[in-house]
């Protein structure tokens, strides 16, 4: 579950009206990020992408040590 830091609370309750309005948005930011975009969007796109989502450049897949699967 996601933690919120005491300095974003802090923001939110303050008394400045500017500083209210960007603690409400960064909050909704933060709402719309977790829920629309890496709940519905992500997924929607990564499925037509296949294996090119997993993609890595060719000297991190030849990476010594790395996590492969036995033949």
């Amino acid at each position: 579950m996601c933690r919120i830091r005491r300095d974003h609370v802090a923001v939110l309750v303050c008394d400045i009206t500017l500083m209210k309005a960007f603690g409400v948005g960064l909050a909704l930011a933060v709402l719309i990020d977790a829920t629309v975009i890496r709940g519905a969007l992500l997924p929607a796109t990564m499925r037509p992408l296949g294996r090119a989502t997993w993609w890595a450049p060719a000297r991190l897949r030849r990476v010594p040590g790395s996590a492969t699967a036995a033949p």
